[in-house]
């Protein structure tokens, strides 16, 4: 497979919105570079920290993933919209990656625009983008550079509050980074399930993975518990914290460079 071309619109300035749902991740770009990134909820009041970017750095595009449609009239306010060119990236946006997924309109576009950052960091060899979020993601690209699926399963909230709300007497438990294997209290049993098994499935995976792709494939972890998981699994090559934001960059480029 020939080497992966970089974006034409080098000197782009956008907004990088991954509206995922529990929170927004907003990127600043000022050409190629990320300069800001910036964790928001959806009660912060989004569009005046989005019109401070537009009206400080002289932004004309925003482009986003979306797997919160509910929300969209708040962040995309008709006066924002009548600063800057609004892009929403989907799974069937033309990009360096074929979506060849077997029902690709149901594609999360948070999915593909990080097997697409990814892509960007290794052009050529089989890869495997695990995202660690609400969900745990796992999406593969193969040596021929199609994406051809992966595999969802509940993030470590979603696994503390289910022992939570699905039983009687399990408290409610919240991650923390400095975590005993062998608990001694329920609550520190609970943290190293919880957090040690989402390590373990991690791994499980990626080694069914290698028996699919060989010794060749590039694992990536990213998301918000990325950086936490990276310190305590062995199966992953590279942590890259923004892959969903220079995977909507570089697609969002593509756009610009085709109207």
């Amino acid at each position: 497979m020939p080497a992966l071309e970089r974006s034409t619109s080098r000197n782009m300035r956008l907004i990088a919105l991954d509206i995922g749902n529990s929170r927004i991740k907003a990127g600043l770009f000022l050409g190629e570079k990320l300069e800001w990134v910036k964790l928001l909820t959806f009660t912060d009041y989004i569009g005046a920290y989005l019109s401070f970017w537009v009206d400080k750095y002289q932004v004309d595009t925003l482009a986003y993933t979306n797997v919160n449609a509910r929300q969209m009239n708040r962040i995309l306010e008709p006066s924002l919209l009548q600063q800057i060119r609004a892009i929403e990236i989907t799974g069937s946006t033309p990009g360096p990656v074929r979506n060849a997924y077997r029902s690709p309109a149901t594609l999360g576009s948070d999915r593909y625009a990080a097997v697409v950052g990814a892509r960007l960091h290794e052009p050529t060899e089989p890869l495997l983008v695990v995202d660690i979020g609400t969900a745990v993601t796992y999406d593969y690209v193969d040596a021929e550079n199609n994406y051809l699926g992966g595999g969802i399963s509940p993030g470590m909230n979603l696994r503390f509050r289910s022992l939570h709300q699905y039983t009687s007497r399990l408290p409610l438990v919240k991650h923390q980074d400095e975590v005993d294997l062998v608990g001694s209290t329920t609550v520190d049993c609970i943290r190293s399930g919880v957090q040690f098994g989402t390590v373990c499935e991690i791994e499980g995976m990626v080694r069914r993975y290698r028996k699919l792709a060989g010794d060749r494939l590039t694992v990536f972890l990213t998301g918000g518990g990325a950086e936490w998981v990276s310190q305590h699994v062995d199966a992953v090559h590279r942590l890259e914290m923004h892959l969903v934001m220079e995977g909507i960059y570089h697609l969002a480029s593509t756009v610009k460079a085709h109207a």
